[in-house]
């Protein structure tokens, strides 16, 4: 019976499964058009890396230098950061930046100055186009290699193993990007839920194989 039903699952993964791919498609096509800055912040505005011969480099940005603003937009305001958009290649936005010691205000020594410095974004490098294909493959894999042992051996196990495999997959499939900040809202939140689902599938499978653990037997465990 169980074996019948998970034969059943067949095209609805082979379906899902295209999507996904497709998914990951579009963001490896997608990877050229992502514009290159070159820094790198700790998540809280405050820069921690500046790569050599970048355009951040060539604009003055520093280790350890606070953004502040974005193109007129205070970094707090969140929304209106994200409203901007994706940056054209080519194109130049203005960073205000605070940093310890002098730099266009006579502020004396240790004293916090600003300074605004324009970035003009460049098409990615070799290195990152690499790793978006690197990322794609090792999507493939988790979706491929969950689906190849749910078509050999269809059951229980194997249907949990496929499903971790499609929601995991998401991971490293980057997807298309999207002009409208609420389609990239909506995008961005399917795949994340897709994703929590997969990691939900990879505990289940987890106290299912090599074979059950006691745990399922008490009450509500699958529903957890």
């Amino acid at each position: 019976m169980m074996e019948q039903r998970a034969v059943s699952y067949r095209t609805p993964f082979l379906i899902v499964a295209a999507l996904f791919v497709v998914w990951g498609i579009l963001g490896v096509i997608d990877a050229g058009n992502i514009p290159y800055s070159g820094y790198l912040t700790d998540g809280n505005n405050t820069v921690v890396q500046v790569q050599d011969r970048s355009p951040a480099q060539a604009a003055g940005l520093e280790v350890g230098d606070y953004i502040t603003n974005i193109n007129g937009i205070p970094v707090e305001d969140t929304r209106a950061i994200a409203l901007l958009g994706r940056p054209e290649i080519g194109e130049v936005r203005t960073l205000v930046v605070e940093r310890r010691g002098d730099i266009t205000l006579a502020a004396g020594e240790g004293a916090v100055a600003t300074a605004e410095l324009d970035i003009t974004f460049a098409g990615p490098p070799a290195r990152n186009l690499a790793l978006a294909w690197a990322a794609f493959v090792i999507g493939l894999c988790f979706v491929g290699c969950g689906l190849l042992a749910y078509w050999r051996t269809p059951s229980r196990a194997s249907t949990l193993l496929a499903l971790t495999g499609l929601g995991l997959g998401l991971v490293f499939f980057a997807g298309p990007y999207f002009e409208s900040y609420l389609l990239r809202t909506i995008s961005g939140t399917l795949v994340l839920v897709l994703v929590i689902f997969g990691f939900a599938f990879l505990l289940h499978f987890l106290v299912e194989f090599p074979k059950p653990k006691a745990i399922l037997q008490k009450k509500h465990t699958l529903k957890l």
